[in-house]
């Protein structure tokens, strides 16, 4: 589990999936979309018109992939770490040339940092691989960070974010994570990790009139 120094302290929920191997997970994935994920169909032909295949992507794939939501929700992470992090990179821009010249467009890219921020020029490139999980990013902006692959759905997101890890302000920098996490079965292939404190006005978004008064009233004992 070593996600978590790319991690804002702003993150109120993260989903993380530890892989064994990278080839059976996409494979098991596809199979997996092709009977529960409504929009697979339509997501697979936006990626043939494209000539994008995800399998293979498990070139340089490694054993985590994890997205997160900060900002109430608003912003969005999705990240992928890599065995290969030239080959990740190298693959992500031909296929951003190839989306950018069919539509008879500009790619975009600034250096904020030390970072080369990149945007890739496919709606929604996340969920069309990932499914679900990696839904939310209508806009797509994207750094090599070590040994990590980082989506972001906002480009000030992304900048706020390499300023999050530069200034050690990461959960995986956070003493009270930390000792949380020591609880916590590393073991497991699937986590759901929710900070309360900072997903509390989203749920309280997501609540009826009824419960969010309930909820309002015993904030300081749930």
């Amino acid at each position: 589990f070593t996600i978590s120094n790319l991690v804002s302290n702003d993150a109120f929920a993260l989903q993380h999936l530890s892989l064994t191997d990278a080839a059976s997970f996409l494979a098991g994935l596809e199979t997996y979309r092709k009977t529960y994920d409504g929009g697979f169909q339509k997501g697979q032909a936006e990626l043939a018109k494209y000539d994008i295949d995800p399998a293979s992507f498990a070139e340089w794939m490694a054993d985590e992939v994890a997205a997160y939501s900060a900002n109430k929700g608003q912003t969005r992470i999705f990240t992928m770490k890599t065995k290969d992090l030239t080959l990740a990179n190298r693959q992500l821009k031909e296929i951003a040339e190839r989306v950018a010249n069919a539509n008879a467009d500009s790619l975009y890219s600034e250096v904020y940092d030390g970072n080369e921020i990149s945007f890739f020029p496919l709606s929604d490139f996340p969920s069309l691989v990932f499914g679900e999980m990696a839904a939310g990013f209508e806009d797509v902006f994207y750094i090599s960070y070590d040994q990590w692959l980082v989506f972001s759905n906002d480009l000030q997101e992304i900048k706020n974010l390499i300023e999050d890890m530069k200034n050690e302000n990461t959960w995986g920098k956070s003493l009270k994570f930390n000792q949380f996490m020591e609880l916590v079965n590393k073991e497991s292939n699937v986590s759901y990790i929710v900070n309360v404190k900072n997903a509390w006005g989203k749920l309280l978004e997501l609540l009826n009139d009824d419960w969010e008064k309930f909820f309002s009233n015993n904030a300081s004992i749930l």
